[in-house]
Parts: structure tokens; sequence; C-alpha cells
């Protein structure tokens, strides 16, 4: 009897899990694109953020592909070319800091042909502390981005106890008990500098070492 038991109740656990199961796929099918349509809405606005008055081309997937986990500290997940009246204008790139305080924060940032950030903002921060790491969507940190230029070096972050410098043309104030989003932020926009500079500006040239 009790045997007897034991298989009725297993084989309804297995048909609840399947219909379960069932329901679900049917509900990922039914919200994917959806999703995937107000994700790339959402990028696209933040395209033209941060390069006001642009057009872009269609995502560069060739060097995305060859630089997608080049860099050790971000992932790059889209570029696209920009211009503006016809005329080259520069480029936005999209990429995940993959060293967050609870996961990846995925950024926009937009450069001009001499590398000059135009434009910077953060598309999701959604693993990071409230009131602390999430500061990073923020004005008062974002806005600090455009309009510096580390040419082909790094942007350099500076805690609240650091002596900065006279010139903070590449320098970034961290957010005040924050450091590690600070500095994942940070190193994901020098990593995109680098992509930039590698594969945008030179086309990809073998000769420029990859961020090991």
């Amino acid at each position: 009897m009790e045997s007897n038991t034991i298989v009725k109740d297993t084989a309804i656990l297995v048909i609840i899990t399947l219909i379960v199961g069932f329901l679900l796929g049917a509900v990922n099918m039914v919200t994917k694109d959806p999703i995937a349509q107000a994700e790339q809405k959402a990028t696209n606005e933040a395209y033209a953020a941060v390069m006001a008055g642009a057009d872009f081309s269609d995502s560069m997937t060739d060097i995305v592909s060859e630089a997608e986990t080049k860099y050790t500290n971000a992932e790059i997940l889209d570029c696209r070319a920009a211009t503006k009246d016809g005329a080259e204008a520069g480029w936005v790139v999209k990429l995940n800091a993959t060293k967050g305080y609870g996961g990846d924060v995925c950024l926009v940032i937009g450069f001009d042909t001499s590398a000059t950030i135009t434009g910077f903002t953060v598309l999701s921060a959604a693993n990071e502390t409230p009131g602390l790491g999430a500061n990073c969507t923020q004005d008062s940190f974002t806005s600090q981005f455009a309009g510096k230029n580390a040419g082909d070096g790094e942007y350099k972050l500076y805690k609240a106890s650091d002596t900065k410098p006279e010139d903070m043309s590449a320098g970034i104030d961290a957010i005040t008990s924050a450091t590690i989003t600070s500095t994942a932020v940070t190193d994901a926009v020098n990593a995109a500098n680098k992509f930039v500079h590698e594969y945008c500006m030179n086309g990809g040239s073998s000769e420029v070492s990859a961020d090991e």
C-alpha cells in the first residue's frame, strides 16, 4: 500500500512539474519579445542622449565580437558609428562593468572622433546597493564624464580623502561610501576608451596590446 502511495505521489509531482514548466515556458514566449523591444528602446534613447543630434549605424558586430571579452573589467555589448550632417561624429559604446558590488552595471558612453566623452549614462545598476552604489545612476556622478579626454591613457578615480590634482580632465570623484561601484564603472570607462582607440580609431590594429 505504501509503495502504491509513493508511486502515485511521485506521478502527481511529475505531472505538476511538467505543467508548471509548460506554463513558465509559455509566459516566457509571450513576454520575451516585448522585454527585448523595451530594452532596445531604452538603449536607443541612451545612444541619443550621449551623442545628441547624431544618426547611428547598425551594430559594428565584427569588432564587438572580437573585443567582447578582451578587457578584464568590462564586457563590450555593442558599438555604433555616429554621424552628424553626414560627417563622422564618433561612436557610441554599450558595455557592462563586470566588477560591480552586486554584479554587472550596464553603461552607454559616447565618444567623439578624438575620443572625448560626449555623454555617459548608466542603463542599469539594479544589483547595486540602494542609496550607495545605485547612486551611480545619478547626474551628480554621471555628469562628470562628459567633456573629458584621457587620450590613450586612463581615467583616475579619487575618493574624498584623496589629494586631487589641479587638472581633473581625466579625474573622477568616487561616490561617497561606494568605492567598489565607482571603481567598477571607472574601470569599464577605461576599457571603453581602450576599445575606441584600438578598434574604432585604429581599425583594430593588432599592434595595440590587450588589457590583460
